[in-house]
């Protein structure tokens, strides 16, 4: 929800834009007795109409993207409906390393299943190394909650569904892990991953 409040609100303040530098590009262009709003004459001698006319096209490019990346959303949500992922039973308390099993079908072609971790102390997201899946739709993952000193801190658990960019995401932030011995967690799940199962559980070791 935060990704299409946001996308909206820069959709709204970049048509805004775009209106407001293409009223004052005409403003500038038209000859100073021709406009009746002196302070705005004012505004628009200081201004020259390349400048007024560069804002219009900026804006006009932010426009463009945002439909776009609502567009895309669009489509990620209606190609996504389908799919499910289920989890074997385990927890709610677990050992620092899991490996959990489940069920996915109607992953479209192009997203992957991917577990994420969020340990709430840091409130920071763990993507965990990929799945492992199978021809019959089962899949396998290997699960880290937290380090040594996590012993009974609570976590959740995200199954999601990836597309590239979601999965870039996932696969540079584990690069930046295996060469560095802390890395800080993702501040949020990109965009563009959708949750289709959580579940809450706690460290017992």
């Amino acid at each position: 929800m935060g990704a299409e409040l946001t996308n909206a609100f820069f959709l709204v303040v970049s048509l805004a834009g775009s209106l407001g530098a293409a009223w004052l590009y005409r403003m500038a262009k038209c000859p100073a007795n021709a406009t009746p709003a002196a302070p705005l004459r004012s505004i628009s001698a200081r201004l020259s109409r390349r400048i007024w006319l560069a804002l219009f096209w900026a804006n006009v490019v932010v426009l463009a993207l945002g439909v776009s990346f609502a567009a895309y959303r669009y489509a990620l949500h209606n190609a996504t409906l389908g799919a499910q992922v289920q989890i074997e039973a385990f927890g709610p308390l677990v050992a620092r390393v899991e490996t959990l099993h489940g069920h996915a079908n109607g992953v479209p072609p192009g997203y992957a299943v991917w577990i994420v971790v969020r340990s709430r102390a840091s409130n920071r997201f763990y993507p965990q190394e990929p799945v492992e899946m199978y021809d019959d739709g089962m899949w396998r993952a290997r699960v880290v909650f937290g380090n040594e000193a996590d012993a009974g801190k609570q976590f959740d658990l995200f199954v999601v569904i990836a597309d590239l960019l979601a999965e870039t995401t996932f696969k540079d932030y584990l690069a930046r892990a295996r060469n560095n011995s802390y890395v800080a967690g993702l501040a949020v799940i990109p965009s563009t991953a959708r949750v289709l199962a959580t579940m809450s559980v706690r460290r017992q070791d």
